[in-house]
């Protein structure tokens, strides 16, 4: 037990070491391009991301997420081989349908020509990831976990190295593309060649039945992942669509803080899955205490980041970006608390995948992307970037609330009121404290804000030391 122990250790420290220096690099990235393009070349690229991510959700199709699976599961480097292979197939001829859905889409939606090379350039860079997800998606499953980390973090610093040198250069934003595309070309044979020294090579032949047995593996799969690429980007597209390209800039400038901060609570509930996981089948009780206190964390958190970036939000802005993009914090100051709900919402997310419930899952993210499209559609036209965060929000709300209505029939009730009050009574104190420290250095105000906060929330009974036992309890390795 102690070696498996070590082992998800070991797994653990790759999987969140690609996934923080990948946040941080894309984080630099979006600084140096949106000071380097401007707000509205700025919203441009984020106009053309948002199109594309849609389009990689497609040609992609739940294959990660069952490759990983399946390759865990199997046994044999002959079934192996033949599922490499066929993954290599469906994604090949689901990217194909993508790109011309793609070409199609740039003529209809790109704004002008350099906006449709760009939305091209992209899909083509796209295109070739997919299809190297393949292998990189096999060393998961492999358990290779090292090999993978050092991989995925070489692929993404030459990637966006190379985009930052020829946006130097003047290529602006085709710059982005033609380093987007070049590289996922190159690295596609660069991957395929590591992983064919390292493992094994594809099988020659796959069945049609092998390669319907994966589609129909992956089609649930992909389908949500489908709907969430809607949910988060349809707001980029339409707003894109409708407003014009500063107001996208101001957008993305403010999404880029926020999807930064997405880490916290997605790394947060994916280290305590196995754990529920487990206690789902062998300790129930235990389980409901865990969730409720794990609850009670992510609420705090979440809404005193709210707070707190609330009360710094223009601070902020002005702080790590151009002056042009003022006018980002009022998007933020209203995707904030979209983000505050994340935090509750991704932990509630994985209890229905601890429980097995993921059908439900599914159910519930398509009824948050119904309501965000379509409040999108109404709201946007007249209310710009601040009706898209606000639709954000209430697509949020839609998931947590379906999420809590479901749970209590697993976990019990969840005693909202106590918590909600103590998170108000130190998130205010703290907001009230930022303000009138208003001309201190903001990188003073933060920690500060940070330390008065949880003070607050130990003061008024939040947290005792009976929370800290079971966050100890969480993280412990084993079973």
């Amino acid at each position: 037990m102690t070696s498996t122990g070590g082992k998800l250790a070991r797994n653990s420290f790759w999987m969140i070491s690609v996934q923080v220096f990948g946040r941080a690099l894309t984080l630099l990235f979006s600084l140096y391009a949106a000071s380097a393009l401007g707000v509205e070349k700025f919203g441009i690229y984020g106009y053309a991301m948002a199109i594309v991510t849609l389009m990689a959700a497609f040609a992609d199709f739940g294959a990660n997420t069952y490759q990983i699976r399946q390759t865990a599961v199997l046994s044999r480097d002959d079934e192996r081989k033949r599922l490499l292979t066929g993954s290599l197939i469906l994604r090949t001829g689901f990217g194909i349908l993508g790109l011309i859905t793609l070409i199609v889409l740039a003529q209809i939606l790109g704004r002008d020509e350099t906006t449709t090379w760009l939305i091209l350039l992209l899909g083509a860079g796209m295109f070739f990831n997919n299809i190297s997800s393949s292998f990189t998606q096999t060393l998961i499953g492999l358990e290779s976990f090292k090999l993978y980390g050092l991989i995925a973090i070489f692929s993404q610093t030459i990637n966006i190295g190379a985009a930052c040198l020829l946006i130097y250069s003047g290529f602006e934003l085709l710059g982005i593309g033609y380093a987007y595309s070049g590289w996922g070309l190159l690295s596609f044979f660069i991957i395929a060649a590591v992983f064919i020294r390292k493992h094994y090579s594809p099988a020659p032949f796959v069945s049609r039945e092998g390669v319907l047995k994966f589609l129909r593996g992956a089609f649930p799969i992909g389908l949500t992942v489908i709907l969430v690429s809607l949910y988060y980007k349809s707001d980029y597209i339409i707003l894109g669509h409708f407003r014009d390209a500063a107001e996208v800039g101001f957008y993305n400038a403010a999404y880029v803080i926020v999807n930064a901060m997405i880490f916290i609570p997605a790394t947060l509930s994916t280290t305590v899955l196995p754990r529920l996981s487990y206690l789902s089948e062998h300790d129930k009780i235990n389980l409901e205490i865990i969730y409720q206190r794990i609850f009670k964390y992510l609420f705090f958190a979440g809404f005193g980041l709210g707070f707190g970036t609330l009360a710094v939000s223009s601070d902020l802005i002005a702080s790590i970006y151009p002056g042009e993009f003022a006018a980002s914090y009022q998007a933020l100051d209203i995707l904030i608390w979209a983000l505050a709900l994340i935090f509750i919402n991704s932990m509630q997310g994985n209890m229905l995948v601890a429980l097995g419930r993921q059908k439900l899952l599914a159910y519930i993210t398509g009824a948050a992307a119904f309501v965000n499209i379509g409040l999108n559609l109404l709201v946007i036209p007249r209310y710009g970037m601040q009706g898209a965060a606000f639709t954000t929000v209430l697509a949020e709300i839609t998931a947590g609330a379906s999420c809590l209505y479901i749970l209590r029939n697993y976990n019990g009730v969840v005693n909202i009121l106590p918590i909600a009050i103590r998170t108000l009574v130190a998130g205010i104190s703290m907001y009230v404290l930022l303000q009138i420290a208003g001309d201190v250095s903001l990188f003073l105000r933060i920690p500060s804000g940070i330390v008065i906060y949880f003070s607050a929330l130990y003061a008024i009974r939040g947290l005792n030391k009976a929370d800290f036992q079971t966050l100890r309890e969480i993280f412990k390795h084993g079973r």
